[in-house]
């Protein structure tokens, strides 16, 4: 969101969209809430540069950071990896929130570990994904900050998303990852997610959907390969269908194994570009999704199913929007899910 009080920002939210509550991230509050520094607390060498605004992690202090990470992370000790309010104002506000309303239900995110680990640099520049110790640790950090949000929201929060723009790089000339190295990477992180969900939660043994406690979102505001994250395992996926149907079209074979297996589509059918959705209304968001779901089922997959397994939100994040386009961007959202 742009806002920088995250009361504001929260206010909105939950009148928008109070069957599902995400709290704000606030880029513009700090660039500790950008999505990499966002989740680098207590990471191996992690060091701020508050002058350049960026966060890196230093090699030498990596080395001597990874045996703590370690034995905390094999402690199964969850408050180490905590979100800090420094880092996530938004995320401490919908806490006391939720505290004091326990019926709300929560989304609760992270960046996903392609993301995480590929943003993340060293001083030179280096991604950690390629430092074989450290994409390990990048795995395991995203994936306990997801859970620590489990515990913190007391049951309240049973959807988490781990984001993963990157991934609309795969397959470019820009970026040098596998398929292999995606997947198993995707799989690695919702694994531990899914291992320590019922301790989080305060559960003695699996209590949710198809023996899960939690469910997995993974958020791409890109064209990518969705079958990436279909056999990555998610439980849910989030794409901008404004803009990118037809890319979801390509795995329709995917995409229709993923919902007969329970899976769950978040279209993203509101434009979070100000020039773009200046120029929608609700009735044109509806036609446009009407016929993006038309492009997908065109290749085989039910519509029906589509339609059954169907969320809505906006197309990506709001930050770079103005408070007044952001509320809008809400607003038809909102109105678009009620029309369906």
């Amino acid at each position: 969101m742009p806002h920088v009080s995250p009361d504001e920002a929260l206010d909105i939210i939950m009148r928008r969209t109070p069957d599902l509550v995400a709290w704000p991230q606030l880029p513009r509050r700090s660039y500790l809430e950008n999505m990499t520094a966002q989740y680098s607390e207590n990471f191996p060498g992690i060091t701020r540069d508050d002058a350049k605004k960026r966060v890196y992690v230093s090699s030498e202090a990596a080395l001597a950071g990874l045996e703590k990470f370690y034995e905390k992370y094999l402690a199964d000790d969850i408050d180490y990896f905590s979100v800090s309010s420094d880092v996530a104002a938004g995320l401490h506000a919908l806490l006391k929130r939720s505290a004091a309303s326990p019926s709300i239900a929560v989304k609760c995110q992270t960046a996903g570990p392609v993301t995480f680990a590929m943003m993340l640099k060293d001083e030179n520049d280096k991604p950690v994904f390629f430092d074989e110790n450290l994409r390990d640790a990048a795995i395991k950090n995203v994936a306990m900050k997801s859970v620590w949000q489990l515990k913190a929201f007391a049951g309240a929060c049973r959807t988490v998303f781990l984001d993963e723009p990157y991934l609309s790089a795969y397959g470019s000339a820009f970026t040098a990852l596998s398929r292999e190295d995606v997947v198993d990477t995707l799989k690695a992180a919702f694994g531990e997610v899914r291992r320590l969900a019922p301790a989080a939660l305060g559960l003695s043994a699996s209590s949710g959907t198809d023996g899960k406690d939690v469910s997995i979102g993974v958020h791409c505001c890109g064209n990518t390969d969705w079958s990436l994250l279909v056999d990555g395992g998610a439980d849910i996926i989030s794409f901008d269908s404004h803009g990118f149907a037809e890319s979801l079209a390509l795995a329709a074979d995917s995409v229709k194994k993923f919902l007969e297996a329970g899976g769950r589509i978040v279209w993203g059918a509101v434009p979070t570009s100000a020039d773009v959705l200046a120029a929608e209304t609700p009735a044109s968001l509806k036609k446009r999704l009407d016929d993006a779901v038309a492009v997908v089922a065109a290749k085989g997959v039910d519509e029906k199913l589509l339609r059954g397994r169907m969320l809505i939100s906006p197309a990506c994040g709001l930050g770079s929007l103005d408070e007044k386009t952001a509320a809008l961007a809400l607003e038809y959202t909102q109105i678009l899910a009620e029309s369906l």
